[in-house]
């Protein structure tokens, strides 16, 4: 007997589930417009714990202060 393969579980996503949680965020929202602000604040402290500034610095350097090494050139293999 063949069976078919198993479908995708992120096709099976909840419409009464996702409309709750839009809800709340739309409930939460016009009682509180700032509090959006407050919740990125909160996930921008949470990322810092996860990973540090000192890890992010070379990301956020300048293009032209990245150092880079230059390739080499191997003539003759």
């Amino acid at each position: 007997m063949h069976r078919r393969p198993a479908k995708p579980r992120l096709h099976r996503i909840s419409l009464p589930r996702s409309t709750a949680y839009l809800s709340h965020w739309i409930g939460l929202l016009k009682k509180e417009p700032k509090i959006l602000f407050q919740v990125m604040r909160d996930a921008n402290a949470a990322s810092k714990l996860i990973w540090p500034e000192e890890l992010q610095a070379p990301l956020q350097a300048p293009v032209g202060q990245i150092p880079m090494e230059r390739p080499r050139l191997v003539v003759g293999m």
